[in-house]
């Protein structure tokens, strides 16, 4: 168990960025500039995204390795932010920044998007041991429908591909996709799995749908989209009463800059309602789907009555923020734990503090 863990963290990046990286993180640490970034984390507002939280085991069978923390992990992680920051759903936070009120700890939220079911059977109850409280931000129709979301979808076609389905995909893809090319991910055609969903994402919505459709259809035996359960509207008013935020990631989470005026607003709308509907409270924040927004998809959000939506760009909300376009660090295994499966406390705080950022 222990050496294959460490192959799959090993995949998503070099042993050699790896040793740089905890290489960087001591000196940074030595030095006192990882210790003077965490002061700087003072002077604004650090939102951290994670999307999964599973037991180490199931993170071997997610195909989408980088929206996947262990609970191990996970837990760590909360005991360190319960300890040295001031934690608060986003909702709060951006009051608070916004009032001006200074802060003897950094501020820091922490948010999860789509909705999947180990956010409530896993992720609150640690956070809530730990006396803190996250925002949810959940695709609308997922929790409706629990219809798995189209990039679980698409990962599972990949997943139960062989090498050469994966090129025959590809090259049906690869003439339409002007990224593809320049974004190769390896040596001699072989693909790897953000190669798909990158150029997956590069097309319209229903040009998608109908192309999974189409390879899910021609497979003798279509693979099941494991380990992508919703959560239930009733674990939404859990969370909710439990002094959680709850808000919208849209409904079927498309690229919403690709979407006519009538599709987004539809996505903005319906899914707002449809979450206020199950929390019984008004619901103010919004995440953009994949983080991808424009000037038209940022006024659609304000002028749905959102009073702040979340990127996916990292950095610091400062008091100037624009709050339609807040940004956020990701927090991954790959970057947050060592090679042999432990969780990496230095390079945590090097993630939340920004300092890896300066080097990157």
């Amino acid at each position: 168990m222990g050496r294959e863990h460490a192959m799959v963290l090993q995949s998503a990046g070099s042993s050699l960025k790896r040793r740089l990286r905890r290489v960087v993180d001591l000196a940074g640490a030595s030095t006192g500039f990882m210790s003077l970034c965490e002061r700087r984390m003072r002077s604004g507002l650090t939102i951290l995204m994670y999307h999964r939280v599973l037991p180490r085991t199931h993170c071997l069978d997610y195909p989408l390795q980088a929206l996947v923390i262990p609970v191990e992990a996970f837990e760590q992680q909360m005991a360190w932010l319960a300890s040295h920051c001031e934690v608060l759903p986003v909702r709060d936070a951006v009051q608070q920044l916004q009032s001006g009120r200074s802060s003897a700890r950094p501020k820091v939220a922490i948010t999860f998007d789509d909705g999947y079911a180990d956010n409530f059977e896993h992720a609150a109850p640690i956070m809530e041991a730990q006396g803190l409280r996250g925002t949810f931000f959940v695709t609308s129709g997922f929790v409706e429908t629990g219809a798995p979301l189209w990039f679980d979808r698409a990962a599972a076609l990949w997943d139960g591909m062989g090498e050469p389905g994966k090129a025959k995909l590809m090259a049906r893809l690869q003439s339409g996709c002007a990224s593809l090319e320049e974004g190769m991910g390896s040596e001699f055609g072989h693909f790897r799995i953000e190669d798909w969903m990158a150029a997956l994402k590069e097309m319209a919505t229903n040009e998608r749908d109908r192309f999974l459709q189409e390879v899910t259809a021609q497979l003798a035996s279509p693979p099941e989209v494991g380990l992508a359960v919703a959560m239930q509207p009733g674990h939404l008013a859990k969370l909710h009463q439990a002094g959680h935020e709850v808000a919208a990631h849209s409904v079927t989470h498309p690229i919403l800059p690709t979407l006519s005026d009538d599709a987004l607003l539809e996505e903005l709308t319906v899914s707002r309602d449809q979450v206020a509907d199950w929390i019984h409270d008004e619901v103010v924040g919004f995440c953009y789907p994949n983080g991808d927004y424009d000037d038209r998809v940022a006024a659609a959000a304000e002028a749905a009555g959102y009073r702040y939506a979340c990127a996916t760009t990292p950095g610091l909300n400062l008091r100037t923020a624009n709050l339609l376009c807040l940004h956020r660090r990701s927090v991954t295994m790959q970057r947050t734990m060592h090679a042999n499966g432990r969780p990496d406390a230095l390079g945590f705080r090097g993630e939340v503090s920004g300092f890896r950022e300066r080097w990157r």
